[in-house]
């Protein structure tokens, strides 16, 4: 991981879960975080497609689907812009600290919305239509590298969970005036080539 690069290299050759996987805890935070990452059950992969390049552009996701569906909650994405806004969770194994080794535990974090206008002041290169940023303007917490493609998600006005973004990039990991940036799921684009490619 670099600085300004997305947030890990992009090579899953199966989608693993722990084997326990089950359902919600109280607050709507899955039980698995905090836990080991082992064992791991893997799904068979029916195809991946991947949107962008390491040049950011606001489009460096993928899909994956499976052979075979699979008895897991599901975390829907959001259709509008209300949610983009208040505070987040995200998710993931990545590392704890810049240049740090990987989480062996699933860990979770709360961050605050950034403003597009806030976040080009650290990022020019934003790009506010399919991008969204998320972050403490003293740092100190971020994902980072080994995130990359994880969920950022809140409450919907259901108090149901909903996507609003994926993690994507940024200037290190948790650093002063430089948010993580994320890949904006309410973009209608990301909506309509998921649609097309799942064939939903």
């Amino acid at each position: 991981y670099q600085d300004k690069n997305l947030r890990s290299p992009f090579t899953p050759p199966t989608f693993n879960r722990p084997a326990d996987l089950g359902g919600h805890s109280d607050n709507g935070i899955h039980p698995d975080f905090n836990r080991p990452l082992q064992p791991l059950e893997q799904f068979p992969l029916d195809s991946l497609r991947m949107v962008g390049t390491l040049a950011r552009n606001g489009k460096d996701w993928a899909l994956i689907r499976l052979q075979s569906s699979v008895n897991l909650p599901l975390l829907p994405i959001t259709t509008s812009t209300a949610y983009d806004n208040g505070t987040f969770t995200v998710a993931g194994w990545g590392a704890t600290s810049e240049g740090g080794p990987q989480s062996r535990y699933l860990l979770k974090a709360q961050v605050p919305f950034v403003s597009d206008a806030s976040c080009q002041s650290s990022y020019p290169e934003l790009i506010p239509s399919e991008e969204i940023c998320a972050g403490y303007t003293q740092g100190g917490v971020d994902t980072c590298q080994g995130d990359s493609g994880g969920p950022m998600f809140r409450r919907d006005a259901s108090n149901n969970w909903v996507n609003v973004g994926i993690v994507s990039w940024g200037n290190g990991c948790a650093k002063k005036r430089f948010p993580g940036v994320y890949a904006e799921t309410n973009n209608a684009s990301i909506r309509s080539w998921i649609t097309q490619v799942a064939g939903v």
